[in-house]
């Protein structure tokens, strides 16, 4: 009976040799570190090949980069509770409780879109999915969001305002 030569194989982040098991197992790396390294370098290239895909200016939604402007001083993590405590932690346009959103936390939105006006009269309290309807037609939005601040005192929900119902 001939003995089968194994050919000694390595890992792709460090480059030790690998054990069998590992060989048998079919694995790449060495380790539990070495595999998340991997991984990590695998989603980076995919996103660099990605990269020009409805990136920046191809996209939709670009508005000329202004995402990455700063936020002011006072817009923190106090302000924005005090914001959801004010709207009763519910979406403020179809009236979804942030409770039943488990995956994802509501957004505090600026309606007049200046990031660096932290005025608790600007800003109200939106899940993901209306957070991402009102960032298109930015005019309309900010138009009806007014008009909401104005009704706000009166206590009603803007979704019976526009007549959208919850998402």
């Amino acid at each position: 009976m001939r003995k089968l030569k194994l050919v000694p194989k390595f890992c792709l982040i460090c480059n030790k040799e690998l054990t069998h098991e590992r060989i048998i197992g079919g694995k790449k790396t060495c380790g539990v570190i070495c595999g998340y390294k991997l991984a990590s370098k695998v989603e980076k290239e995919f996103y660099a090949s990605h990269l020009g895909f409805r990136a920046r200016e191809k996209h939709p939604g670009w508005r000329n980069g202004i995402s990455k402007l700063p936020y002011a001083f006072d817009f923190d993590r106090k302000l924005k509770d005090e914001i959801k405590k004010r709207d009763s932690y519910q979406c403020m346009l179809c009236g979804m409780p942030e409770i039943e959103t488990i995956t994802r936390k509501h957004f505090i939105h600026h309606i007049d879109y200046n990031k660096l006006n932290s005025n608790p009269e600007n800003l109200i309290t939106l899940c993901v999915s209306c957070n991402s309807k009102v960032n298109f037609n930015r005019e309309y939005w900010k138009n009806i969001l007014n008009k909401f601040m104005i009704e706000r005192r009166k206590n009603v929900n803007i979704g019976n305002i526009i007549g959208i119902s919850t998402c």
